[in-house]
């Protein structure tokens, strides 16, 4: 027993004042044990915990906790070193309804779903900062109840960035790509799938595939121009050694200018190559008529093309249909009603 705790033991309790309470448990946190119930003011139990946590056992014992949950919402620093053996529940509970931030110095095996609400609740304020709480959560269905609150405060893919990972099911993961689809960043890889995927870039385009955490084999072709639809710049966010013929004449079939104001975008292998782009074209001069992606598509893979005029090197077809062979690089075109000249079944060759 130290001289101070023994002085401060032997004093009479009127002479056991506010302040000399204060100096006796600053200089020796075993003086709480001696302090009289009307000295257990905030300072007196702060300075005690700040100079001994297990000090905390002390007041356990005396049953005046009613001024912990002030003493940790200002101090929550202090709160983390609290020995975890004394805390109960109902203590946690207590602390956390006091300030929601305090839930994150509760054991994740005593965060209870009430209690995570409560702290969610409780948060000493409603704006942009409020949300944070989410990271602290660990149940998929009290994290989902929270963002469908904080969404009109901040953004998805923010507070998609919140989430711990095992809060992530795949409910979770198609709601957050359904509202943001840059949000299919902080999903598991192993709830990524091609629908996800199509779902995420149809909101948000190709900029979804540009993250490092969506796994690569399902940055594919069918993606690229799924994300088309989010605008022109869709397309220049798709890597360039990722243009494709098919995202190449996808992206003009829906933006007619791109290549005209951005000419630097096409890839060269693509402007000059023998493919669909450039297939489609030829068909294009030779029928006089516009197609869209799906019909060039049908026609480039040999599919026959019923048109009302064909420009072939023995002359102009009528009402003939045509087919490709992408073998040999040739359309095949059998008469329809009539022509200008030459038999039919000619072929005219694709350079």
């Amino acid at each position: 027993m130290t001289g101070i705790q023994n002085d401060y033991r032997r004093l009479p309790d009127n002479e056991k004042t506010a302040a000399a309470s204060l100096e006796a448990v600053t200089a020796d946190p075993a003086n709480l044990r001696h302090v009289p119930v009307r000295n257990l003011t905030y300072e007196v139990i702060t300075a005690a915990l700040e100079a001994d946590p297990e000090s905390l056992k002390i007041l356990s014992e005396r049953g005046h906790k009613e001024l912990l949950p002030m003493i940790f919402s200002e101090n929550p620093e202090l709160l983390g070193r609290m020995p975890q053996d004394v805390l109960t529940h109902e203590d946690y509970i207590a602390v956390v309804r006091e300030c929601g931030y305090n839930l994150a110095h509760v054991p994740v095996g005593m965060r209870t779903r009430a209690m995570c609400r409560d702290a969610f609740a409780a948060s000493p304020d409603l704006g942009y900062d409020h949300c944070d709480i989410i990271s602290m959560i660990p149940y998929p269905d009290v994290c989902m109840e929270c963002i469908k609150e904080g969404m009109d405060r901040r953004d998805v893919m923010e507070l998609a960035s919140l989430l711990r990972p095992e809060t992530i099911d795949r409910g979770m993961a198609e709601f957050l790509v359904s509202h943001d689809g840059r949000c299919l960043a902080y999903v598991p890889v192993h709830l990524q799938d091609e629908a996800l995927v199509m779902k995420a870039v149809s909101v948000s385009g190709n900029s979804v595939l540009a993250y490092k955490t969506v796994l690569d084999e399902l940055k594919t072709e069918k993606a690229y121009i799924a994300g088309l639809s989010a605008g022109f710049q869709s397309f220049l966010l798709v890597p360039k050694d990722r243009r494709t013929p098919d995202i190449c004449l996808a992206a003009e079939k829906m933006y007619p200018d791109l290549f005209r104001i951005r000419p630097d975008a096409l890839p060269e292998n693509v402007r000059n190559g023998r493919n669909i782009f450039t297939f489609s074209r030829i068909l294009e001069k030779a029928t006089g008529n516009k197609y869209d992606y799906e019909a060039i598509k049908n026609a480039y893979e040999g599919r026959p093309l019923a048109v009302s005029r064909f420009l072939a090197p023995e002359g102009v077809m009528k009402d003939c249909t045509v087919r490709y062979d992408k073998e040999n690089g040739r359309f095949q075109y059998k008469n329809g009603i009539r022509e200008l000249r030459k038999p039919n079944n000619r072929t005219l060759k694709l350079k």
